[in-house]
């Protein structure tokens, strides 16, 4: 007989992150970030001035600036595509690594995860330091290319895209493992199992079965990349050579007066509203995309 449910029955529990408590836990968090932007995007719209930060004069012309100069709007295209192509470069590095660890590792699991994590044990400055050396002409990286037969001759990676988008790979990788080492963790080996005892190969079982199923992952550690990514200043200041430039890197420049447009505080903060703006397109985006009706059936 089945069973009639009581009228007055105490509603399943909501996970707490959907609860009200969690909103109005969060309510402090949201409010101190919404005072700092807010107050960001009032004085990207003020005018600069020769004896003080600024001056509370309303304009638009540090916006019609930076989509009009061809030293900013190129500086924000080119964190853009850096960006956007460390985040393909870092999923396709990191998925496999992951699967690895979670599928193949055994019990030294517990082993790789800690040799992961432990790379946030030193500083960051120091690790792209590090790069530095890698990178520079007869280097490591330039000798191993040598070898390999991709160069003819000595090759300097300092101060090139590609220098800039090694490092960038190398400062998200982590994050992107430790994102799909829980999203891999979450898919049931007995769901691959029973499409492999289907006939499926085992391609079409990535495809069809642990792609879908770990798509969160992907989802977020690519946020997590490109968010980091598209206003990173540590490495293009110091893999860049002073010749190239990213939006992170001008925008430091522009507020400390380095160059010949110094000191101007509404400039650089109507820079970092629109490198915000355009990491929350990216980040929307990705979410409505990969959140929409053919990856919902597909998991």
């Amino acid at each position: 007989m089945s069973a009639v449910p009581v009228r007055g029955s105490r509603r399943p529990d909501l996970p707490f992150a959907a609860s009200p408590a969690f909103a109005l836990a969060s309510l402090p968090v949201l409010a101190f970030f919404a005072v700092f932007i807010g107050w960001l995007a009032v004085i990207s719209v003020f005018k600069p001035s020769v004896f003080a930060v600024y001056t509370a004069n309303f304009t638009l012309e540090n916006y019609i600036k930076v989509f009009t100069s061809r030293i900013y709007y190129e500086a924000l295209l080119r964190s853009i595509w850096l960006s956007a192509l460390s985040t393909v470069f870092t999923v396709l590095i990191a998925y496999p690594i992951a699967y690895h660890i979670c599928r193949r590792a055994g019990h030294l699991k517990g082993a790789y995860i800690a040799i992961v994590a432990s790379v946030f044990l030193v500083t960051f400055v120091i690790k792209i330091y590090a790069w530095q050396i890698l990178l520079e002409r007869a280097g490591l990286v330039d000798r191993l290319l040598q070898l390999l037969g991709f160069t003819q001759g000595p090759t300097r990676l300092i101060g090139t895209e590609t220098g800039i988008l090694i490092g960038l790979v190398y400062a998200s990788l982590p994050y992107m493992i430790l994102s799909l080492i829980t999203a891999v963790e979450k898919v049931p080996r007995d769901v691959e199992h029973a499409a492999a005892v289907s006939g499926a190969p085992p391609l079409t079982v990535f495809r069809t079965v642990t792609l879908p199923l770990t798509m969160p992952g992907i989802v977020t550690g690519a946020l997590f990349t490109f968010a980091l990514n598209v206003a990173a200043f540590i490495v293009p200041a110091l893999l860049g050579g002073g010749t190239i430039t990213m939006a992170g890197l001008l925008i430091q420049r522009v507020s400390v007066g380095v160059g010949t447009a110094g000191g101007n505080w509404p400039l650089a903060a109507a820079l970092s509203v629109v490198l915000l703006a355009i990491s929350a397109l990216f980040s929307l985006g990705l979410v409505r995309v990969f959140s929409s009706r053919r990856w919902r059936l597909a998991a």
